[in-house]
C-alpha cells in the first residue's frame, strides 16, 4: 500500500505528471480549442499587430510549460539545448495550429503567426531559465 508522504514526492511519477505534464498538454489543448473557434463571442482590443501580441503571449506560456517539462526531466543537461528544443518545439506547434487553422471556416493561416509563435515560445523559455538562475543566486 502507498503511504501519503511516497503520493506527495516528486519521485512520484503521479505526482510529476500532474504538475507538470499534464499543465503543458492542457495548455496545448486549449491553443487547439481557441484556433478551432471560427468566431469568438468576445473580441480583444485592437491596435497595431495586436494578432502578434495576442500570438507572443500565448506561447510565451507555451514556452514556459515546455522549459518546466525539460527541467523536471532533465532531458537536457545544458540550458542552451533546453532552449533550443523549447525553440523548435513551439514553431512545431504553431505550424500545426496554423496549419489547423487552415480548415477552420472564418482563420486563416499565417507565416508571421508561425514565426509570432515561436519567439514566444522562445521568449517565454528564456523567462523561465532566467528566473530560475535568479532565483538561484537569490538562494545563495
Amino acid at each position: 500500500m502507498t503511504r501519503p508522504s511516497e503520493l506527495l514526492s516528486l519521485s512520484n511519477p503521479w505526482r510529476r505528471w500532474w504538475l507538470f505534464l499534464f499543465p503543458l498538454l492542457g495548455y496545448g489543448a486549449f491553443i487547439f480549442y481557441l484556433s478551432a473557434q471560427p468566431d469568438w463571442p468576445v473580441h480583444p482590443p485592437e491596435f497595431f499587430s495586436s494578432d502578434k501580441v495576442y500570438h507572443l503571449l500565448e506561447y510565451g506560456i507555451l514556452g514556459v510549460l515546455l522549459s518546466r517539462v525539460l527541467e523536471e526531466y532533465g532531458l537536457f543537461p545544458r540550458t542552451d539545448k533546453k532552449i533550443g528544443w523549447v525553440l523548435l518545439l513551439s514553431l512545431l506547434y504553431g505550424f500545426s495550429d496554423e496549419l489547423h487553422q487552415w480548415f477552420v471556416p472564418g482563420r486563416f493561416a499565417s507565416w508571421a503567426d508561425v514565426l509570432a509563435d515561436g519567439t514566444g515560445g522562445w521568449l517565454g523559455g528564456m523567462a523561465y531559465y532566467k528566473f530560475k538562475e535568479k532565483r538561484a543566486t537569490l538562494k545563495k
